[in-house]
């Protein structure tokens, strides 16, 4: 039950004085609305914020009617927090949906700002899932996840490592922008990030050779900031993925991508930085790099010297004093998202921990380093290392911890929330 608590005065002209009570609104509310997922074919699991809440056809319990659309005054029930939906199936491409839209700013009609606000996109939402059957064919390239030798073998000649590589690296352009991505399967499978599609189900890809194709967003990730992307082509060069193993600081690395005041698969050069997670960065492995990772490089490969990706380009720091912070997410990460599309891949050992988090307040509002991942109960993939969780809840003192996680590991919390 979705309960929303609101103080608002009242003026009693005889008194001439001002009083505040408090308006509960519950979801028996008379201005209560309600929001309806349905999906082709019906029966998926229905995820809000990471917590199952039933399959398709889904309706809600009945929401405030500022959910939905902006309230006549400050003083109605407003949405505070974006909320993220998933739709899955077995046998069926998973599809993350974004409910919302904001944030918007909260003004009051003499100029007061009261704060942000979100809005659900739309009172139904209807989704056809893609058969995995149809999407995800041909073969998924990976190295070894043997050792690496002691003895570094001879460098590939720069220019014939970009010649053997740059052809299945690709522009991607839709409604939102540009960004690159690249080909992981002959059968078209691109590999981008989720900001360089947005929110759109279809991008345009063209490659070195001016050729271009029409592309359907078939998985994102947001949290990882990863996306899938299924070109209407077959026979297409492809890109080996590699794992951490074939990933060491100190090597040379190259970046393909389309910065936005550069030519069209820039080659940029640098070297292993560092290896490792980063809470500021988000989850996943992060590879630092001092190649040159502009605006518009954004999901192209980052390359070691025997032409295999070893990460995503993701992420530059900006910062005045600062020079040659890059980060890509690592490849590891991508295999681990892409494996369970292609049954007939050996897997790859996750460096992932799992977490359960359970709270004494049913429904309480669960932050992973400072950012809100769901509602209590939630099971949790935490990269190794050390992580602060909280647990908060209106009424309640916050709960907080900082705990050490292990690759591998499962670790169950119950945060004990206690009375204000």
């Amino acid at each position: 039950m979705f309960t929303f608590c609101l103080t608002r005065p009242i003026v009693r002209p005889k008194l001439l004085s001002l009083l505040l009570f408090s308006l509960c609104l519950s979801s028996s509310a008379v201005l209560a609305e309600q929001l309806r997922i349905e999906s082709t074919p019906s029966g998926a699991t229905v995820e809000i914020d990471g917590k199952v809440v039933g399959t398709t056809p889904y309706v809600s319990k009945k929401l405030p009617g500022g959910f939905f659309h902006k309230t006549a005054t400050v003083f109605g029930a407003r949405l505070e927090r974006p909320i993220r939906g998933r739709l899955s199936l077995a046998g069926y491409i998973s599809q993350d949906i974004e409910l919302t839209v904001g944030p918007m700013k909260w003004i009051a009609l003499n100029g007061t700002y009261h704060g942000d606000y979100y809005l659900i996109k739309d009172k139904v939402i209807s989704l056809t899932l893609m058969p995995e059957a149809k999407m995800f064919t041909g073969t998924l390239s990976t190295s070894s996840a043997a050792p690496a030798p002691k003895f570094v073998s001879a460098e590939v000649p720069l220019e014939a490592l970009v010649e053997q590589t740059s052809s299945a690296v690709l522009k991607l352009s839709s409604s939102e922008g540009f960004g690159s991505g690249f080909l992981i399967t002959s059968s078209g499978v691109v590999v981008t990030n989720a900001h360089v599609v947005g929110s759109n189900g279809e991008v345009t890809a063209k490659n070195l050779q001016q050729q271009q194709f029409n592309g359907k967003v078939v998985y994102r990730d947001p949290q990882l900031d990863l996306a899938l992307v299924k070109l209407d082509v077959e026979g297409t060069p492809s890109l080996s993925l590699g794992t951490l193993a074939s990933t060491k600081v100190g090597q040379s690395v190259i970046a393909i991508g389309n910065p936005g005041f550069g030519l069209q698969n820039t080659v940029t050069r640098g070297i292993v930085s560092a290896v490792g997670p980063d809470p500021l960065l988000g989850p996943g492995i992060w590879i630092q790099t001092d190649a040159a990772i502009n605006p518009g490089n954004s999901g192209g490969p980052l390359l070691n010297t025997h032409g295999e990706v070893i990460g995503m380009n993701t992420v530059k720091v900006v910062k005045e004093g600062v020079q040659g912070l890059g980060f890509a997410l690592s490849a590891q990460d991508i295999l681990v998202v892409v494996q369970r599309f292609f049954p007939q891949q050996h897997p790859v050992p996750s460096d992932k921990a799992k977490l359960q988090v359970a709270s004494s307040v049913p429904d309480a509002e669960i932050f992973i380093d400072g950012k809100f991942v769901g509602d209590a109960p939630s099971a949790l993939s935490l990269s190794a290392g050390d992580h602060t969780i909280e647990v908060k809840a209106s009424k309640f003192a916050d709960w907080k911890r900082t705990v050490s996680v292990t690759s591998g590991s499962d670790i169950n919390i119950k945060a004990e929330l206690q009375p204000q």
